[in-house]
Formats: structure tokens, sequence, C-alpha cells
């Protein structure tokens, strides 16, 4: 029995700690639907001496972040004065300990005030932004046709960050923002938001579609100067390579291509870059030169040239000397080669001939002996030994160029 009450002291005990446990950061409000210019009420439970983070966000719009204390009672609060130059819609507010995170949805409703400006777009004048470029945002805020001067004017960026628009005037604002080279971002919602302080304050606000294309990278070639190049020379490249606006590029990439060959350049300062070109016999003739440019981000420009080279004798010689003394060689091989070929083969038929005129000779001399007895006996020897070691000699010598 004692065993049984103490399994349930222990599994009390148990949950009461896992409660703590999970209840120990809690996130709460005092609405969860607002309006522009209301005061915010956030609230909760933590453990006591510790930290968190409070947030606000908008899709990517950053709202508000505050680092809170945890009081002894392990509580804590904080409250935020809306205004019209917040932005309306879905709000995420987030507590982060390192107890864990608690997450709360809220709605921001435009209030009825927070809509009298007029606030119309001066500039951009296209939808179409590149990345990397310098982009005046320019608005004028009217009320019923009238400037109104006297407001604060805020834009929300790439990034979620609300930035403050100056005033210059006759109801106009501009602010000078640099989209960002590396923006993954395809399509931008510009959203302008102002307000006139008073007691009674009043606002307006418009937004803007906007499609962020890649960045420009100018690239202007400087050399080569000329269009036409011994091989003999070094072919100067030097470019210049820039974003559209004149800026820097960001970790750039500047290579040279020439047929299936790819040669980086050097940075001599932020925009220029340099190489020198030696040409082979494989470049003869008609070559384009074609600079490429990229950033970190992709972004990529180029330039191409076409130059025509030539080759001087001297240089192809020098260049090609190895293979023109093996061709010279071969064909000395191949000549001599052929010309013993034909010189034997004259002499084989040359031999052949008077073997054939031997033996022709040979078998007359035994006719005119044998048969028509028109020569003697002396005569018959002296000339058939004559004619016999003739022959012999011709057979050895056509038995030693057969060899």
């Amino acid at each position: 029995m004692v065993l049984i009450y103490m399994k349930k002291i222990v599994l009390i005990a148990f949950i009461l700690l896992f409660s703590l446990t999970v209840l120990a950061l809690s996130l709460d409000t005092n609405s969860v639907r607002y309006e522009q210019g209301e005061k915010m009420s956030f609230f909760g439970s933590c453990t006591s001496g510790t930290s968190l983070q409070l947030t606000a966000v908008m899709d990517v719009i950053h709202i508000f972040s505050s680092e809170l204390k945890c009081s002894k009672e392990g509580k804590y609060s904080f409250e935020y004065d809306s205004s019209f130059t917040d932005a309306p819609g879905n709000w995420i507010i987030k507590a982060v300990s390192n107890e864990g995170t608690v997450v709360k949805k809220i709605s921001m409703l435009r209030a009825r005030n927070a809509s009298f400006f007029l606030v119309s777009f001066l500039s951009p004048s296209s939808n179409e932004i590149f990345l990397a470029n310098d982009l005046n945002i320019v608005v004028q805020v009217s009320d019923k046709g009238k400037p109104v001067d006297e407001a604060v004017v805020y834009f929300f960026d790439l990034d979620g960050q609300k930035r403050k628009m100056n005033f210059i005037s006759n109801g106009t604002y501009l602010y000078e923002y640099t989209i960002p080279f590396n923006s993954d971002i395809n399509s931008w919602n510009l959203l302008v938001l102002s307000e006139k302080e008073g007691e009674n304050p009043i606002g307006g606000y418009g937004s803007m579609q906007l499609n962020l294309v890649p960045a420009v990278i100018s690239v202007e070639l400087i050399e080569p100067v000329f269009s036409s190049y011994d091989l003999s020379q070094e072919i100067p490249v030097k470019v210049k390579a820039t974003y559209f606006n004149g800026k820097p590029l960001n970790q750039p990439k500047v290579f040279l291509k020439i047929k299936d060959r790819e040669i980086y350049l050097e940075q001599l300062d932020f925009d220029t870059f340099y190489l020198n070109y030696s040409p082979d016999m494989l470049d003869i003739g008609s070559l384009t030169l074609t600079v490429n440019a990229f950033d970190s981000a992709g972004n990529s420009g180029n330039i191409s040239k076409i130059i025509q080279t030539k080759g001087e004798l001297l240089f192809i010689l020098k260049e090609n000397m190895l293979l023109i003394f093996a061709a010279a060689v071969l064909i000395v091989l191949i000549v001599l080669l052929f010309s013993n070929k034909i010189s034997r083969a004259s002499l084989l038929n040359k031999q052949g001939k008077e073997e054939k005129e031997l033996t022709q000779k040979i078998k007359e001399l035994q006719e005119d002996y044998f048969l028509n007895q028109r020569i003697g006996t002396e005569e018959y020897k002296k000339l058939l030994a004559e004619y016999t070691s003739r022959l012999n000699a011709a057979k050895e010598k056509i038995s030693r160029i057969k060899k």
C-alpha cells in the first residue's frame, strides 16, 4: 500500500515538474487584433533571471525587436506604440530564450486615419529594376491635392528594414537606395507609409510592384587597340568591368575566352583587368577575343573583338624548327629509298638484257660450229670461252643486285 502511494507521489511530482518546464516560457497579448496607432501589450512567464528576445515580423519586414529581462517573479512585459508607418497585415510575434521559442499571431489592421494622404510614386518610373543598381525612390505626399511637407515617410527595403525618407520640397520625399547585387527576390512590393504626427495623427500609404532582374555588368574593352597583330607579338587585353552604375564588382572573375581556352585576367585596380596573350600557330587568321566578367552572385557581362593575326616567315621557321627538320629528313629518306629502288631496277634490266644477248650468242655460235660448220675449232673455243665468261659475270651481278 505504501509502495503504491509512493509511486503516485513520484508520478505527481514528475507531472508538476514537466508542467513547470513546459510553462516556463509563455507569450500572451491583450488582443489578437490591433489598429495602426494603438498601444500593444505583450507579457508572459519565464524563468527568473534569464533573458529573452521579443520580435515582431511580417513576411520579410522587421517591425520591432527587444531584449527583455525576466523578473524575480518569473514574469516579463513589453509595450509597443504602433503607428501609421507600421505595415498592416498578419504579424508574427516570437519570444525566444534558452528555454525555447513561443510564437503568437496577431492582425494589424489599417486605421481609418492612416488612409487620408495620397502617396504617389515619382520614381522609379519603370517596374523593371536591375540588381546592384542605384534606385532613387521618390514619392509625393498630398492631402486633397495639397502637398504635405511635415510628414514622416518610411519605406521597407528588400531586407525588410524600415528606412526613413528625406524631405526635399513641395511634399516630395527621397531615398537613394542601392539594390543588393545578390538578392534572390524576383518580385518586390515597394511599400511606402506616411504619417503626420499630432493630437489626431493622419497618414497615407502607397505601393508599387517591381520586378528584379539580374545585374547588368558593363565590360569596356580598352585593349587591343589594333585590328591586326603578328604571331610574334603579344596581344594586350585590357578591360574595365563594373556594374552598370560604375560600382566595383563583388568578388569579380574576369577571363579571356579564345576558342576552347579560358585565361583569367589579372586585376590591376577595382575596375581594371589585364592580360598579355601570346598567340600560337593555331591562332593564325581571324581570331575572336571574348572577355567574360562575373560577380559572386552569377551576374555577368561580356565583350568581343575580332582581330587578324599573320605569321612572319622567321617566326614560323622558329616556332616549327623541329617539325621542319623532321619533314626534311623524311623527304631525304623517301628520295633515297626511291632512288635506290630505281637504280636497282635499272641495273637488273641492264644485266638481264646482257644475259639474254649472251645466251643467244652462245646458241648461234654452237649452230655455226656444229650445224653449219662456218667457223673452225680454235675460233669456236675462243668465242665460247669469252661468251661464257661474260654470261657468268652477268648472272653474278644479277644475283648481287637481288640480295
